[in-house]
């Protein structure tokens, strides 16, 4: 999945939004606390990455700064 030239920062963070939403209906289901919150880091890590790596090159300069 990648922004569309013409998709705006927002409707593309909201189709991600949505696919992320499905996704995380397969996640597992966590007992320990500590263990529920380094996931949840990861996870969050990975999406980030996963969305800068989407983005249109407009947002180059956003994925320097942020790696």
């Amino acid at each position: 999945m990648c922004q569309e030239p013409s998709q705006s920062i927002n409707q593309f963070l909201s189709q991600m939004y949505g696919v992320w939403d499905q996704l995380s209906l397969s996640e597992p289901a966590w007992n320990d606390a500590t263990d529920a919150q380094k996931f949840t880091t990861y996870r969050d890590q990975q999406r980030l990455i996963l969305l800068l790596m989407a983005l249109t090159t407009d947002f180059e300069h956003v994925r320097v700064l942020v790696t």
